[in-house]
């Protein structure tokens, strides 16, 4: 968002009775690895007991005022991006839910 990364912690829901944890340090390595290549030094993590698993990145930087992008400041000729596609939270929803077809 036009800032200059300084750290990153990890955020970290996990269903230690029903996934692995060698699957959980995989997670974390692709975070790592994602981290490292925007020059990030992560900070730490905080892990917390989950029925369903969630990982995320609480990232702190340093920006100047004026350069800061949001959506409704965007720079002329420059995208908005999206991370994944749109209705995808609903989609994973309906699915933990059991209401989506095989199909779908």
């Amino acid at each position: 968002m036009g800032a200059t990364p300084l750290f990153a912690l990890n955020l970290v829901g996990w269903p230690r009775d029903k996934l692995p944890f060698d699957l959980l340090g995989e997670v974390l390595r692709g975070g790592a690895g994602r981290g490292g290549r925007r020059g990030r030094v992560r900070a730490g993590r905080t892990l917390v007991d989950d029925p369903e698993p969630k990982y995320g990145m609480a990232a702190i930087g340093e920006a100047h005022p004026d350069r800061i992008v949001t959506n409704g400041r965007r720079p002329a000729g420059r995208r908005a991006g999206a991370d994944k596609p749109l209705g995808t939270g609903v989609l994973t929803t309906a699915l933990k839910r059991d209401l989506l077809s095989e199909a779908t």
